[in-house]
């Protein structure tokens, strides 16, 4: 219910920002909606307009994924530990071993390795996708002349970004498209768990 209230919200903020844009601004060079060299975009009179339509929201995106991704990286890969009760409460680097006569009470459970850092793949790929054409922009934010090649190469670039979601999907969750899904749970149980595979959560 929550993700279609969500994309129901995102439809609404498109179509409400583009229609009541046009409609207030129809007159002459002051244009909403105006030709550019290459294609039709909110006119360069209205830069607010065309940060808070498309690029704030990108780099939002960027630096949120980023925020989240990284730590969680760390999170599974074991260097950051942090108190289920209290969130707040984190521990920087590996558990220690006990110290002589103490007793070693852990539980010991397998680290996934690479299986952490693959989460880094979905920060960096967003990244170097809006990279490029935020660059362009930003360049003719500042009245700077970008060559063709360049804004064609950076809307290429970033016209590749629903191929990096279909690619990081099926290498990072192939088992959420139902594709052969008990073979690929149990294949991704064993790179996780190891020798610990046959009493990962997942089994009954």
């Amino acid at each position: 219910m929550v993700a279609y209230l969500i994309v129901a919200a995102i439809w609404i903020y498109v179509i409400l920002f583009a229609v009541i844009g046009a409609t207030v601004f129809d007159d002459g060079d002051n244009r909403y909606i105006t030709p550019e060299p290459y294609w039709c975009w909110i006119g360069s009179r209205h830069t607010g307009a065309q940060l808070a339509g498309e690029y704030v929201w990108m780099w939002l995106c960027a630096l949120v994924s980023l925020i989240l991704y990284v730590p969680l990286c760390f999170c599974l890969g074991g260097y950051i530990e942090a108190d289920r009760g209290r969130w707040w409460a984190i521990r920087i680097g590996r558990a220690k071993n006990p110290s002589a006569g103490e007793p070693d009470i852990r539980i010991e459970k397998p680290r996934p390795g690479k299986e952490a850092f693959v989460m880094l793949l979905y920060p960096i790929s967003y990244v170097i996708l809006v990279l490029p054409d935020s660059i362009c922009r930003w360049m003719q934010f500042r009245n700077q002349t970008v060559p063709s090649a360049g804004v064609f190469f950076s809307t290429s670039i970033f016209g590749l970004s629903g191929l990096a979601n279909v690619v990081l999907l099926m290498y990072t969750r192939p088992g959420l498209l139902l594709l052969n899904e008990p073979a690929t749970r149990r294949a991704s149980e064993a790179r996780l768990w190891g020798p610990f595979a046959d009493r990962s959560p997942t089994r009954s």
